[in-house]
């Protein structure tokens, strides 16, 4: 079977989703399982599309669905997760992420005009929204684990932001490289956001799973302390 670092991701991705749907309360806010589901889908849908020796029609309006609702689920989790922050604090990270992004993403498409002659490849830009996308959405939810948050949501945000913030600089580089280095660039990115994936989101399920069951744990010995007490 080909490509199984992919078929491994969307295991992680599968595992962490079901983990964090056993989250008690509201922990977690309710994007973050929207996100999730909707990350499982598109890495269904890539794995199907590496399968394959053409594309059809069909599958690249399926693939582009998929893309953009994991980067507005992404885009909604990050905003979700700036409000754990007083308010000012929250807009401001939000606007300096943002600027920040924007302002990468615009020096390397204003080098990748120079290399291309103004005409850039479809490719190379898909790869640099989604970089200044989740470049941004990674920098802000990172800053959640500098906080006083529930276990659950450090976690989360720790999986999330580290995996974002590494797809992005993986996305930057895919765009600057793939007209230098085409075969080194096309092989990486073939198995390097799967590999990323695997670690996220396996880390994550296995942070939660550890989590729940301590909780667990607690729950039984505080029943028996009441019974005994009683």
């Amino acid at each position: 079977m080909r490509h199984l670092p992919t078929l491994a991701s969307i295991i992680a991705v599968l595992l962490a989703t079901g983990c964090v749907f056993r989250i008690p309360g509201r922990a977690v806010p309710w994007a973050v399982p929207a996100y999730l589901i909707a990350q499982f889908f598109f890495a269904v849908i890539a794995w199907w599309g590496l399968q394959k020796a053409d594309t059809s029609g069909s599958y690249l309006t399926f693939y582009a669905w998929s893309f953009g609702s994991v980067l507005l689920l992404a885009v909604t989790v990050t905003i979700r997760m700036a409000l754990v922050h007083p308010g000012a604090l929250a807009a401001f990270l939000i606007v300096g992420a943002a600027t920040q992004s924007a302002a990468i993403a615009s020096v390397i498409y204003w080098e990748l005009l120079k290399e291309y002659g103004g005409n850039v490849p479809a490719a190379c830009q898909i790869a640099l929204v989604q970089a200044a996308v989740l470049a941004f959405c990674g920098a802000v939810t990172l800053t959640v684990t500098a906080t006083k948050v529930e276990s659950e949501l450090w976690s989360v945000s720790m999986a999330l932001g580290v995996f974002w913030s590494a797809i992005a600089f993986l996305s930057w580089g895919y765009a600057l490289g793939i007209t230098r280095n085409r075969g080194i660039w096309i092989h990486l990115n073939n198995f390097l956001p799967a590999f990323l994936a695997i670690i996220a989101f396996a880390w994550l399920a296995f942070q939660l799973n550890g989590l729940q069951g301590e909780a667990s744990r607690q729950e039984v010995v505080e029943q028996h302390r009441v019974l005994v007490q009683e």
